[in-house]
């Protein structure tokens, strides 16, 4: 029911399990007492009367038992569930030092983030190899849409990032790198053209992020975060070598093709989402930048 917590919900659920095993008990007791032919035939009809429609209530509860069960189990539920929770976490302060990434649940723990995905166990509760599925893989594309644009020489409304190609090095397997082309189409009253611009790039496992080196001369990268748990939406920035802060964004969803249609379930979650990304990743700019530089110099010491 509306406000119902998880506790008070197991809970009515256990009475209903146990009204099930009570009903369980008196079928054997019904059983026994239709055996006994000393029994008047009318309250034998009677008590199987009742039976049969307790029997009846307590079935009914089980199927909706299995339907909210079902349904606090659906994956796009726990998906939105998972990303809410980030937006909370970024709202925090960061709980490890720089280049360490938290490990996760009660058991507090910082490792760094050269030690995720490196297939060794080095978070006590092994989450550090438990989400190394890379979200870009070749042959992907994620469509981005202008959320404001202060410095391309363009002003695309759409950018569509397409992965190529995307190579692990056995001694630095936390980080991917990849090949991507840009794809940028400008249409005006005046004019209309497209670019295709390749670049490369590498992804944080520990970060869930997403780094695209300048394709051109104007120093303009794109920096791409996901939220750890929606991995075919990611807010990307672009990023002013120079200035090192954030002058335009796009919020980019996955491309599935055909599957545009299953996509319009969570448009409106994904409105929602846009705007609160404005309000909350600027704050937390500075932090993640500063951190992607660190790390470039930590693959480089490690090379």
């Amino acid at each position: 029911s509306a406000g119902e917590t998880w506790s008070e919900f197991a809970i009515r659920q256990a009475d209903t399990m146990k009204s099930l095993r009570l009903l369980l008990a008196a079928l054997a007791v019904v059983t026994a007492v239709l055996a006994d032919p000393k029994k008047d035939e009318f309250k034998r009809e009677e008590l199987i009367e009742n039976l049969l429609e307790r029997t009846g209530e307590v079935t009914h509860e089980i199927y909706e038992f299995e339907a909210k069960l079902d349904a606090r189990l659906d994956p796009d539920r726990i998906r939105r569930a998972g990303s809410l929770r980030h937006r909370v976490e970024e709202l925090e302060d960061p709980p490890c030092p720089e280049h360490e990434h938290d490990c996760g649940g009660d058991d507090h723990q910082c490792i760094s983030h050269l030690f995720f995905c490196d297939k060794h166990k080095d978070c006590r509760n092994g989450e550090d190899e438990k989400h190394c599925e890379l979200p870009t893989k070749a042959g992907d594309r994620f469509v981005g849409d202008v959320v404001y644009d202060h410095c391309t020489t363009r002003k695309p409304d759409h950018i569509t990032l397409v992965v190529e190609s995307v190579s692990t090095a056995a001694f630095f397997p936390g980080f991917p790198t990849l090949h991507v082309h840009l794809e940028i189409h400008t249409e005006n009253d005046e004019d209309e053209a497209e670019a295709s611009l390749p670049a490369d790039g590498h992804y944080s496992f520990a970060d869930h992020e997403l780094f695209i080196e300048p394709p051109e001369d104007d120093g303009l990268s794109l920096y791409g975060e996901f939220d750890g748990h929606n991995f075919d939406r990611f807010v990307g920035d672009i990023i002013h070598t120079g200035s090192e802060e954030p002058c335009a964004r796009f919020i980019f969803h996955r491309d599935h093709g055909d599957d545009h249609d299953d996509d319009d379930d969570h448009d409106d979650d994904d409105h929602d989402d846009d705007h609160h990304d404005d309000d909350h990743r600027d704050k937390h700019h500075d932090k993640h930048h500063d951190k992607h530089h660190d790390d470039d110099h930590d693959k480089k010491g490690h090379h």
